[in-house]
């Protein structure tokens, strides 16, 4: 003769959960992250943002270099062989003292702000950002 004996529903269902139904989530992986001149920049998915307060801030456009030399450099005349880097074209001046240098062609942007920011002819250097704007 066979007898059953009750087993509380409780124990039972933990050792449910306990014998492989959880099923572990993967981290996600971490984000490369890049400092230059004091801004960092991660690469999220291959597409790079600035990082604000340790979260994903604005998108960053590697084609655009933006600069303030110290007062005493000339950029019209900037020697960029002595800095190790190809020589970059000018594509604006903005407010008289910020120049956004043409990095499109660069096969490693980040290599070249590095380089020119350890110059240390420079007060100011940032990639742009493409904000977002909101119709109303």
């Amino acid at each position: 003769m066979l007898t059953y004996k009750a087993v509380p529903a409780m124990i039972l269902l933990i050792g449910l959960t306990t014998i492989g139904c959880q099923k572990e989530t993967p981290p996600e992986p971490s984000p490369e992250l890049i400092t230059i001149a004091g801004y960092t920049y991660a690469s999220f998915n291959g597409v790079w943002y600035t990082v604000t307060d340790g979260k994903q801030g604005d998108r960053v456009d590697l084609s655009r270099l933006i600069v303030k030399p110290k007062p005493d450099v000339d950029m019209l005349a900037f020697d960029y062989q002595s800095a190790g880097v190809p020589e970059l074209e000018i594509l604006a001046i903005v407010a008289s003292e910020y120049y956004v240098l043409d990095t499109s062609q660069l096969s490693n942007p980040f290599d070249v702000a590095r380089k020119l920011w350890d110059t240390d002819k420079f007060v100011f250097l940032q990639f742009d950002v493409i904000v977002p704007v909101h119709a109303n």
